[in-house]
């Protein structure tokens, strides 16, 4: 039996609001972020959705403001179990290095509606990632509709958190792309296991229509022999195709696909008109030590080097 897990979703269900924050939110709340990344001036605004003739410097003015992580590099750690003390054998990855808030932006027109919207995705205190859409009205850059990537990992919307990075080594992006014209927005989220044998590779697509975002499709898959089954199973490389089209994939060879798995190439790649957001890459420290986080005493140790990538290195 192949070592993976696969589940693959379509919809076009509007996402609802939920009292963990994963759903849509209307009523929203204008702020920037001041040199300690800690949200100032908050007035509630609240969005209705309606047109206006409001400059796109209204959104320009308050993307600038916002202090994300473009071109930024922290440390994760992380720490072995204790063996001494059978009670609290804790293993962890530390990401806390990483400043909650603003990570990155984009200004497109989202909807195709002929006014441009603002998109910025934000690092939750969990190190999970929401993404927020705004609005110029009267002026100002009203917040029209919120969610938490991933929150819909399983289908009934339960049971998880996407984190930003979860893995040594990791990779993850989002970027704007063309679907069947619709301009979507995607994320890929790529972790080789710290703790245990095998890589998780999960992808996202949402599009932003009538003020609100909607889940287009979605592929889940992890396991330790994925490039293997990829390259002597034509059956499951047919199914991982099929997928990967339905994310809006052009067609890919076995051996493509196992570049891909293998993190030698992304998503990204194969997809129509491609424009970037953010792009982050989480490689060995130099400073790991395995014998020192395998000692069975807890300790931490430096684990990854995790680097945002700057505006310049974007794709598109």
């Amino acid at each position: 039996m192949r070592n993976k897990k696969v589940i693959t979703t379509v919809s076009a269900l509007l996402l609802v609001v939920c009292t963990a924050g994963c759903g849509q939110s209307h009523a929203s709340e204008v702020f920037t972020y001041g040199a300690g990344r800690e949200p100032v001036n908050a007035p509630v605004v609240q969005g209705t959705g309606l047109k206006t003739d409001a400059s796109d410097k209204v959104l320009e003015e308050y993307a600038e403001n916002l202090t994300c992580l473009y071109g930024k590099t922290y440390t994760g750690y992380v720490s072995g179990y204790n063996g001494t003390d059978p009670g609290s054998r804790f293993m962890g990855y530390d990401i806390t290095e990483i400043p909650t808030g603003p990570i990155a932006y984009y200004i497109c027109d989202f909807d195709r509606d002929g006014q441009e919207e603002l998109l910025t995705l934000s690092l939750t205190e969990d190190y999970s990632v929401t993404a927020e859409m705004y609005e110029s009205e009267g002026g100002r850059a009203v917040q029209q509709s919120s969610i938490l990537v991933g929150a819909d990992y399983y289908n009934d919307g339960s049971g998880y958190d996407q984190l930003l990075t979860n893995g040594m080594p990791s990779f993850t992006n989002a970027f704007v792309y063309d679907l069947d014209g619709t301009t979507c927005i995607g994320f890929e989220f790529m972790d080789i296991a710290i703790y245990a044998d095998g890589v998780s590779h999960n992808l996202y697509s949402y599009e932003y229509a009538d003020g609100a975002f909607q889940l287009k499709c979605k592929s889940i898959m992890a396991g330790s022999t994925i490039a293997e089954d990829l390259t002597y199973d034509p059956a499951f490389a047919d199914e991982y195709q099929e997928q990967l089209q339905g994310f809006g994939a052009r067609t890919i060879t076995v051996e493509e696909m196992v570049s891909y798995w293998n993190c030698d190439t992304h998503i990204a790649d194969y997809l129509t008109n491609v424009r970037e957001i953010f792009r982050l890459t989480a490689e060995m420290h130099p400073d790991f030590n395995w014998s020192r986080w395998d000692s069975r005493d807890g300790s931490r140790t430096p684990g990854t080097v995790i680097r945002f990538a700057g505006k310049e290195e974007l794709k598109g």
